[in-house]
């Protein structure tokens, strides 16, 4: 059994938690970096190459593509739940590492849309000043739905700290039924589908408590092998079988494509949990140029984020416009996004405000 609490009801770590509470210290956890380095490259994948063109031969890796930002979500959740900090603390963190970085990006972006696009200053305006209540600029959408996860990280804490298995799965089976709501739509009407009976579920929360019950539990874990075997079953069914099986028949493709390919939908929030359930447990002993470049590669992913749509909006069709229809955007979005985060990352200053 798990020690949860001890005598100043302070949160104990478990021995399956122990590497994701050592990253909070500073140090680095080889999977969760490699991760994030996977996330960050299928986001740039997804917007480089033509995934959600039905005649497209790469429509068959959408989804695979999908999964990029709800990773992210895992990760949040495997490194930051539950929250042992003041809540102040804790959202002042949040708050200086993300909030400030994305206020700096918008306004690069509402510059962008300036001098690229027909916006017109009220517009711009009105963007910038509503950015931290929404996403305005579709490049960074889903920053403030991280945003509000942080919020109510403190929230969920105290039932993270005490959740034995039955409740985790407990919580995701109702996540997975509020996921799938999207998905009998054309069956049973248009509806809200915060206001179905699953509502309060709805939402990226899930991905989060994923994580952590993930660092808890492992799906590859010799315990109780037999279910373990068939809930990865179901979820490749669910987040691989299901979505080739539409992607296979154009009358289905045309009604639940886009459905499919959300992040917040059953069948990407099951390939990413299985693909996170997967990549956890790899270890690399070590200081190898794999470790290094892997951890590279996850230490400027945030800023990797935000410099790829400016790439493909704005410099590259401007600067080198047949690179858009050439199967080399991707490598070269790739590595022009590196070279970009490279001084971003190496000048405090910049460091600070870009990510």
């Amino acid at each position: 059994m798990f020690r949860y609490l001890n005598r100043n009801s302070s949160f104990v770590d478990t021995p399956r938690l122990s590497e994701a509470v050592r990253h909070r210290d500073g140090s680095r956890v080889f999977s969760l970096d490699l991760i994030r380095a996977l996330a960050i490259t299928l986001v740039i994948a997804e917007h480089t190459i033509p995934v959600n063109d039905p005649t497209s031969p790469w429509r068959w890796l959408s989804p695979v593509f999908a999964i990029n930002a709800p990773l992210f979500f895992i990760i949040s959740g495997a490194l930051l739940l539950p929250v042992s900090r003041r809540i102040g603390t804790f959202i002042r963190r949040r708050a200086s590492r993300v909030l400030i970085p994305f206020a700096f990006w918008s306004f690069i972006f509402a510059w962008l849309y300036y001098h690229f696009t027909d916006a017109n200053i009220d517009f711009l305006a009105s963007q910038i000043r509503w950015f931290w209540l929404r996403f305005t600029f579709p490049e960074a959408w889903f920053i403030p739905i991280l945003l509000s996860m942080y919020l109510f990280y403190p929230v969920i804490s105290p039932w993270i700290r005490t959740a034995t298995l039955p409740r985790y799965r407990y919580f995701l089976i109702l996540w997975a039924a509020a996921l799938s709501l999207p998905f009998i739509e054309n069956f049973s009407g248009d509806f809200v589908f915060n206001t179905s009976i699953f509502g309060t579920f709805y939402g990226c929360l899930g991905y989060a408590v994923a994580g952590v019950c993930l660092m808890r539990y492992p799906l590859l874990s010799s315990r109780g092998r037999q279910r373990r075997i068939a809930v990865i079953a179901i979820l490749a069914l669910v987040g691989f079988a299901l979505p080739y099986i539409i992607i296979a028949v154009p009358k289905l493709y045309d009604t639940y494509g886009q459905r499919m390919s959300e992040a917040i939908s059953v069948t990407t929030a099951a390939a990413a949990v299985l693909v996170f359930a997967l990549l956890a447990p790899i270890k690399i002993k070590g200081h190898n140029l794999v470790r290094q470049g892997v951890t590279f590669i996850a230490r400027i992913s945030f800023p990797m984020y935000f410099i790829q749509p400016m790439l493909t909006r704005y410099v590259i069709p401007n600067c080198c416009p047949e690179l858009m229809e050439s199967n080399w955007l991707f490598p070269a979005v790739l590595v022009g996004s590196i070279i970009v985060a490279i001084p971003i990352r190496a000048i405090p200053l910049l460091r600070k405000f870009l990510g």
